[in-house]
């Protein structure tokens, strides 16, 4: 049976603790962009009550016609800026996640195997 090596078992349990850390930190700040993603939506709607409010007067004579294709390009723009939104919140926090695993896994997976091979073989540090 391999001898345990207790300095290089929690050094392990250190290095993979902190990873994990700078990881969820990493997903943390990546995560608060979704907010960008609701602001756009937020304008999307606000411009969608602006087409809705410029309807009112697009029958008016002289000016209507203009308005009408001035509301229409309005709503066209709101419904553009309320599906992008919301599919970037719903990016960002997929890439939220994404990164916190990366962060956390490219550093630690080769020291645990690196780990693994060293008991498996029996070697002996110190």
């Amino acid at each position: 049976m391999p001898k345990r090596i207790p300095a290089l078992e929690a050094a392990l349990a250190v290095w993979i603790a902190i990873w994990v850390l700078v990881g969820w930190l990493v997903y943390r700040e990546v995560k608060s962009l979704a907010k960008l993603g609701g602001t756009v939506v937020l304008a999307g709607a606000s411009l969608e009550q602006t087409a809705t409010a410029l309807d009112s007067v697009k029958n008016l004579p002289f000016v209507g016609g203009d308005v009408g294709r001035l509301a229409e390009n309005a709503r066209v723009t709101a419904h553009s800026a309320i599906v992008n939104g919301r599919q970037a919140r719903r990016n960002v926090d997929q890439l939220a996640v994404l990164l916190w695993i990366t962060v956390a896994a490219t550093p630690t997976l080769p020291a645990v195997l690196w780990y693994g091979w060293l008991r498996r073989n029996a070697v002996v540090v110190g």
